[in-house]
Parts: structure tokens; sequence; C-alpha cells
């Protein structure tokens, strides 16, 4: 056996190592998608239905299949056989007139008209032979070469058009000359050229071109357009008659006789084209008889007998047994020729059927399923338990019941949305936190549900499985925001705490520094005393001046880190805020950004050393951010319920957390209570010191009198 085509067989060899790549990375791709799905259960022939000897076979008819066609491209054979020579196609070359004169109306709506509508029908008549067009007018140019493209030879001719050449006249020993030498390039035996023109004023020396026609035997067939008898005017391009200098109108007639002597020169024939005939049949028969082709006996010529034909059969049928084997592991028929017959007697029987049998019961949970019914789930997974149930139906129900949990969990998800709405922070993060058991629990049932030979609800398995993934995605991303915001939340409180506390130490040393100086004034001696007020003015002055400098390093250490606390806690408020509102908490939001106000404030008040005030910013703040636990105390009955909707748990199990909270609670208000006891006595303690030295300074040197 030889080949026509061997290189045919080094391509086929590249696409069958191709395949194979493929089928090995598919088969990996696919085993990695098992193990996403099933897990550990991947390789548990009780969860995969999957036959890999099957898969196998179907790969080996696969790249047999490949083969063949290989081999049919390669165009095979064994012998040879003889067949005549000779080509059966002819070469057309088209002269097409685009003069002016072209434009006249006498074969509506124009002579140029007429004359595509008659090219169109001898293209159309001619499918197999080639055809080249060659517009002319003062000068000439190949539009299109010859060739068999028939559609790109019509683009061409729809586009010729009075502008296709820029120089006026009709020239037409240019064109005889460009069909000759496009003849010359070409290989065929049979030519012709038609020349569709009105015959108006030609140029040129045409008898030098139509002897070299002659002596190269190729015809000319021309075709003439318009009236002999009366010259047609012709418009311009605006449609209006065209006039020559002297204002006469310009006329344009058919001159038959100069276009039958240029045809008779060559062997050819004339026709006229009128409104009645177009001359197409006469053309048909003027090229069928000047340009048959013709054949001898004697030339012939032996070519492969080729044998491709075989090959592509084998081939078809190797794929045809290919795509009949199932990728599946066997099924028995039974189950599917029982099955029906158990659904149907569940329906025709109703309750009266034994609750022991498989197929009733879960008819009997898919009609509840319907109807909405909360038992449905029960019988489902009593049925996915259940060893002595066939395993289409174990399947089936443990896909339902996948479908009734993944429900619910998008329900609890909705409710948590809906808390969003309401401002119930922490509400919706218990709500959402529940519903991610369920979850879990509907990718294990769909996981289990895979496990069936019923191919045809694979589709749908395979489209509720990544819904699941979709929403159980969007659950833990919302979920992961709120806590996110929680623990922002947490930390700006504690911020906000540390910065109060930091304040109050600040207020405390403050004012056990004036109290301090207070009493070092009290324990001076008289003497000193009277020398002091004495001097009052003098010194006030200079301790006005010394103040900011005696310890000021220090003083203004402290007052930098108890403005940096509140600065931080600021910083933290307004980041909660701007969380808040990306979550649509806006009274959350609005209440952080008025406690980042007053901690702004705080900040600016602890660098000007007036704690007081500070103090009152920051229990402002403080109480802004509230505390949300405290209020969801009176409604724990509803976050239970909607817990225990979510994720199952009962609500003896929430009971010691609350305590726990509240008892935790309860410990920070008494801190806060003695806390503001304690900022109330230093207040008093420094307003008390004020007055002493307000009243210390008023006093007067007492004047010992001589008298």
């Amino acid at each position: 056996m030889k080949f026509a085509e061997p290189l045919m067989l080094l391509y086929g060899a590249c696409a069958l190592i191709i395949a194979a790549l493929c089928f090995i990375l598919t088969e990996k791709r696919k085993s990695r998608l098992r193990k996403k799905l099933l897990g550990p259960a991947a390789d548990d022939p009780r969860f995969v239905s999957l036959s890999k000897p099957k898969r196998v076979f179907r790969l080996i008819l696969i790249l047999l299949a490949l083969i063949l066609i290989t081999l049919a491209s390669a165009r095979p054979y064994i012998r040879y056989q003889e067949m005549a020579s000779g080509d059966l196609s002819r070469d057309v070359m088209v002269i097409f007139d685009v003069s002016k004169s072209m434009r006249a109306a006498d074969l509506p709506p124009s002579r140029m008209e007429q004359a595509k509508y008659l090219l169109r029908q001898v293209i159309k008549a001619f499918p197999e032979d080639r055809f080249g067009l060659i517009p002319f007018a003062g000068k000439a140019f190949v539009s299109c070469p010859l060739t068999r493209d028939h559609h790109t030879l019509q683009q061409c001719i729809d586009q010729l058009d009075y502008d296709s050449v820029p120089v006026g006249g009709t020239n037409l020993e240019q064109a005889l000359l460009a069909a000759d030498k496009s003849f010359a390039a070409s290989a065929g035996e049979q030519r012709v050229i038609l020349l569709l023109t009105d015959g108006d004023e030609l140029t040129g020396n045409t008898a030098k071109a139509l002897k070299q026609l002659e002596e190269q035997h190729i015809p000319l067939i021309a075709v003439g357009f318009g009236s002999p008898d009366a010259a047609a005017p012709v418009p311009d391009e605006e449609g209006k008659i065209m006039r020559d200098s002297s204002g006469e109108a310009v006329g344009s007639k058919l001159n038959e006789a100069l276009l039958n002597r240029i045809a008779l020169a060559t062997g050819g024939r004339y026709f006229r084209s009128t409104v009645g005939d177009t001359g197409f049949s006469a053309v048909k028969t003027a090229i069928t008889d000047l340009a048959s082709p013709r054949f001898s006996e004697s030339e012939k010529r032996a070519v492969p007998d080729d044998l491709f034909g075989y090959f592509v059969i084998a081939a078809l049928i190797v794929l045809a047994l290919a795509a009949g084997i199932s990728s599946r592991k066997k099924v028995k028929v039974v189950l599917f020729v029982l099955l029906p017959l158990m659904l149907t007697a569940a329906e025709d029987n109703g309750k009266n059927v034994p609750a022991s049998d498989p197929a009733a019961l879960y008819q009997q949970a898919l009609e509840m399923q319907k109807n909405g019914s909360g038992d449905a789930a029960a019988i489902y997974e009593k049925l996915a338990a259940s060893a002595d149930a066939p395993e289409l139906i174990r399947s089936r129900a443990m896909q339902n019941l996948a479908v009734i949990r993944h429900r619910s969990a998008r329900e609890i998800v909705e409710k948590s949305r809906q808390q969003l709405q309401a401002q119930q922070l922490d509400e919706a993060i218990k709500t959402l936190t529940g519903s991610q058991g369920l979850f879990s629990l509907s990718k294990e049932l769909y996981a289990g549900s895979l496990n069936t030979a019923d191919q045809s609800a694979d589709s749908g398995r395979i489209s509720n499985y990544n819904h699941l993934l979709r929403d159980d995605l969007a659950a833990k991303e919302l979920l992961k925001k709120l806590q996110e915001l929680k623990a922002q939340q947490q930390k700006t409180r504690e911020q906000t705490q540390q910065a109060q506390q930091q304040n109050q130490q600040q207020n405390q040393q403050q004012n056990q520094q004036q109290s301090q100086g207070d009493k070092e004034q009290q324990n001076q001696p008289q003497s000193d005393k009277a020398q002091q007020q004495a001097q009052q003015p003098q010194g006030d002055k200079e301790q006005q001046n010394q103040q900011p400098q005696d310890g000021s390093g220090k003083e203004q250490e402290q007052r930098n880190q108890a403005s940096q606390q509140s600065k931080a806690a600021a910083d933290s408020a307004e980041k909660l805020s701007q969380q808040a509102k990306e979550l649509g908490q806006d009274k959350l939001a609005d209440q952080a950004q008025s406690a980042a106000d007053d901690l702004k404030e705080a900040e600016k008040l602890q660098q000007q050393g007036n704690y007081r005030d500070a103090a009152e910013k920051l229990e402002q703040a403080k109480e802004k951010l509230g505390k949300p636990e405290d209020k969801s105390d009176g409604k724990s009955g509803g976050n239970k319920d909607a817990q225990n909707a979510g994720s199952g748990n009962s609500g003896e199990e929430k009971a010691p957390g609350a305590g726990e909270v509240q008892e935790d609670n309860s410990e920070k208000e008494a801190q806060n209570a003695a806390g503001k006891k304690l900022e109330l006595l230093d207040d008093e303690a420094g307003q008390l010191r004020d007055a002493i030295r307000r009243q210390q300074q008023l006093r007067r040197r007492r004047v010992n009198k001589d008298w």
C-alpha cells in the first residue's frame, strides 16, 4: 500500500499524541474534581459510578478512529488507473465598457445596468469556468484576474461605476491588449473574450490587437447595448442631460457595424441586447461552441486508485461504537423495569401501601414535599439510611433531602439579611452562623446523591450543587464581614475605655501636683509669706514666665500620651463608621462617626491640658458607642429561636452563655460607676484648692501701728 499524501501521516501522528495528552489531563482534572466534591469518598466504589475499564476501552476506539481518519487523509492506494487528459473548464475574459455613454437610458434603467445583468447570468451558467474582468474607458486595467471564485467576481461587478476609470473615452485597444496579457499568464487552452459595449467612439489601433487574437485562436464575442437608429441622450451625475460647448444635447447610439467587424475579425460573433431579449441564450451558445474542450483518446494519464473511502467508513463505524459505550458501571435492568411499576402502584393505592415499601415511601415524601409539608425530610432521611432501599431511590432521596436543607439554609440567610436591614447586628450574626451547618449537610447529601446510575439526573444535581456552592460562599463572605464589623466595634470600645483611663490618670496627677504646691505655700514662715505678698505682683509675673518652663517636658509628654490614645480611638471609630455604612448599618455608622468627633475634641482638650472637659467628651463617646448586647437581652427568646432554626442547637445550651454576658456587663457597670465617683471627687478637690489659692492671693500684709 502506498500513499499519495504521505505528509498527512506525520500530521496524524501529532494529532494522536495531542489527543492522548488531552485525555490524560482530562482524567486528572476529573479526579481532582471528584476529590473536591466527595472528599475521602472519591475512591469509594459506592460513591463513584464511573467504570474505568469502559473509559479506557472507549479511548482506544476513539484513537483507532483517528488512525483510520489519518490513513484516509493520506490517500492510500494499491494500483493506478488510466484516465483521459483534458481540461473541461474555459477561460472567459470580460471587457466591460464603463464610459459615460453607458449612462444612456434607452435600455432602462441604463445600458450599464443591462450589461451587469447579462454578465451575472452568463457567470451563473458556467459555474466551473474561470472568468476575469477588465473595465475600460480612456484606459483599461484588470479589475479581477481569471478565477473560479465567482463570489469575488460578483463583488467586482457590483463595484463597477462610470468613475471606475478616471480617464474619459473608449480605448478598446488597451482593453484587448490587457486581455491578451492575462491569457498569457494562464495555462488554459479554451479561451474567449466577451466584449460588453455600445461601440460609441471607439479609439486606438484595434487592428494590431485583433490580429494577435486571431493568431492565438482567441475568439471575441461582442454584445452591443443601445439603439443603432437614434442617439439616446446621455445624463450626467445629477441626472441632467449633458450638453456640448455649443449647447446641443450629447447623444450616443449603438455602432453595430464596427462591433460586427471586430467580432468577425477574430472568428467570433456579435449580438445585440435589447429590452425584450438581453442576449443571454445567444451568448451562452456562442461560448459553448467557440470554446468547447477537445480531448484526445491517445492522451491518457495514470492516476492513483484512492481507497480513502473504505477507511472513512471504518472510522465512522468505530466512532459509532465508541459513542454507544457508556462510561458508567453496569445497571441492573430489573431496577428500571420495576421502579415505574412500583411508583404506579403507589399512586393507585395511596395511603394503603405498606410503609415498608421504599418506592411507596418515596412517592409519599415526594407528595409531601410538593405540598410543603415538613415530614418529607424525615422520610427522606429514613430512605437514605435504609440499606434495603434500591440504590436509585436512596440517591434521589438524598438529592431531595439536600434540596430541602439547602432551601432552609437560604431562608435563614434571607432572615439574617432582614435583621441587618432592621439594624440588628448581633441577631444577624447569630442567625447567619446557624446556616453554616445546613450548608455543610447539604454538601454531604449532594455528594452522596452522585452515586447513581441515573444519568438523566446528573445535570440537575450538578446545577443544584453549583447553586449551593455559590450560596454558601456568599453566606460565608457576609458572615466574615459582620464578624469583622463586630470585632472593630469591640476594638473601638476598648480603645475608648483605655483613652478614658489614661485621661483619668493624667487628671489625678495634675490635681496631686496642684495640691502639693498649695501645701508648700501654706507651710512657708510668716516672714516669707509677708515677703512673698510684698513681691506678689513681681512674683506672679515671674511665676507666669517660669510656669511653662518648670516641668514642661514631662507634662508635654503626658499630654502627648493621652492625646495619642484618644487619636487612636478616633481613627478606630471612623473605620467602624465606614464598615457599618458598607453593610447598611446606618444607625451604628452615625453613632460611630459622632463618637469619632467627640474623641477628636477630647484629643484637642488633652493637648491643652484640660483633662476635665476631655473626660466629658470621652464619656459621651463611650455612651454613643453603646452596648448592643444589653439591648438584645430583652429579646433573647427571639434570638434563641433564630439560632435553633439555623443551627439546630437547643436553648438550654445557650443559657449559660447569656448569664456570662450579663455578669460581665454588671462588672463593667460597677467599674464605670466607681470611675465616675472618683472623677467627681477629683473635680471637687480641684475646685476647693482653687478657692483656697484665690483667698490667699486676696490677703494683705498686716501693718503694725507704731502709735
